[in-house]
């Protein structure tokens, strides 16, 4: 069985005012602002066969969709309906997210990963995560130019866990290509990574 995740907003209607609703609160995301709650779908979509909704989760509106990951996964292995597959949007999917998936259900978790952000990947002329190699058994990242970093350890962002990766400061000052690297004048290049478990 291959499954669909669809996040989407709730709003109140007239029956329950928003003003009223105790647990309604206001959400703006993008373009769309409502007061409500949130509606995690979770539907069929096997080319041969109907599309039947399998799993609804609702949370407040500050709940951010990919908090959901894992309730609807435990949720669906408990209804005996786990899928082969899940493909979902962005918001549900993180690397350790697409590990426990298939470490806890046996589940393959498909969907887009966000993409790097840093000025590095925007400006399409510089070394961004993508040219590091990284020896993640040997807790270690080789820049574009071959030096090799000198500090690798556990690091939380915004409720995230990353490995961050740090270089040395003399290899980052002395590389003739460093504007390539980095805009800071007085310090190394350091990475976030996301754990690959």
């Amino acid at each position: 069985m291959i499954l669909r995740g669809l996040g989407m907003s709730a709003r109140t209607g007239s029956a329950v005012p928003a003003r009223r609703a105790a647990n309604a609160h206001y959400c703006v995301k993008r373009d769309t602002a409502w007061s409500g709650c949130r509606v995690h779908l979770t539907e069929t979509c096997d080319s041969d066969r109907p599309e039947v909704a399998v799993h609804v989760a609702t949370t407040i509106t500050p709940v951010r969709d990919g908090e959901q990951t894992e309730r609807i996964h435990d949720d669906l292995a408990e209804a005996r309906l786990a899928p082969a597959e899940h493909i979902v949007d962005a918001a549900y999917v993180t690397p350790a997210r697409i590990a426990r998936a298939h470490r806890v259900h046996g589940l393959t978790l498909l969907g887009p990963v966000v993409p790097d952000h840093s000025h590095q990947a925007k400006s399409g002329g510089g070394f961004d995560k993508s040219a590091f190699a990284v020896a993640w058994d040997h807790e270690r990242a080789v820049c574009p130019q071959g030096a090799a970093s000198r500090e690798w350890r556990p690091l939380r962002i915004s409720d995230h866990d990353y490995i961050q990766v740090k270089f040395a400061k003399a290899d980052g000052l002395a590389c003739p290509v460093r504007p390539q690297c980095t805009t800071a004048t007085d310090r190394p290049r350091a990475l976030a990574l996301l754990p690959t478990r």
